[in-house]
């Protein structure tokens, strides 16, 4: 068949081909940097949320730290002046974070494919809301065991019992959260790395 087109036709038909090639290349391109772009961008989402859930974790430990100092020492200022702006800007952040996920999850629930990311997403924002219980428990908590220290130190002792149980639970969740975090971020560099070299293999063939 081939014999019998001429060679003007041939050479249109062999430029058509290899046009027909680079437009499908082309587009296949843009839709691998689309999805790099928004593997990185989802990246870059999690190391600002382990950036976040490092401040939180620094600020509970302050938190305690200055409730057990105040209490011991009776100086309501150490509260007034460490305690209160590190409560404050903790509440801040997870109240973003809370917002955050609830926005991501509303955004995967048009989508059926993605239950097992809505299911992850959901435990996830579970975990902030107990975390945001846990802080106000421990606020109130170092409320109390400050007001029984300034009564005798025989109050203040057991109030400082429950203080420390409940204070140690909350930096252990809040761990927890900063370690699923990083896991997350090795998780989607891992991703990333196996998609490049499969990217570099198809470009080379």
């Amino acid at each position: 068949m081939l014999k019998n087109i001429k060679i003007r036709s041939r050479l249109y038909l062999g430029f058509g081909i290899l046009i027909a090639i680079f437009l499908a290349f082309s587009i296949f391109e843009i839709y691998e940097l689309a999805d790099w772009r928004d593997k990185i961008i989802d990246y870059k989402h999690v190391n600002k949320e382990i950036h976040d859930y490092r401040k939180i974790q620094l600020n509970a430990t302050s938190i305690r730290q200055s409730f057990t100092d105040a209490s011991l020492t009776k100086n309501k200022d150490v509260i007034d002046k460490k305690a209160k702006p590190a409560f404050s800007r903790t509440l801040k952040i997870l109240s973003k974070l809370l917002k955050k996920h609830e926005n991501e999850i509303k955004a995967l629930k048009d989508h059926s494919h993605k239950s097992i990311e809505e299911k992850q997403k959901h435990k996830h924002l579970n975990l902030i809301k107990k975390i945001k219980d846990q802080f106000r428990t421990m606020w109130d908590l170092g409320i109390k065991m400050y007001r029984a220290y300034l009564i005798d130190g025989e109050q203040g002792n057991k109030v400082i019992i429950e203080y420390d149980r409940v204070s140690k639970r909350l930096i252990k969740a809040i761990a927890k959260l900063v370690k699923d975090e990083i896991n997350e971020g090795d998780n989607k560099v891992e991703t990333m790395k196996t998609r490049a070299e499969d990217d570099i293999k198809i470009n080379i063939i």
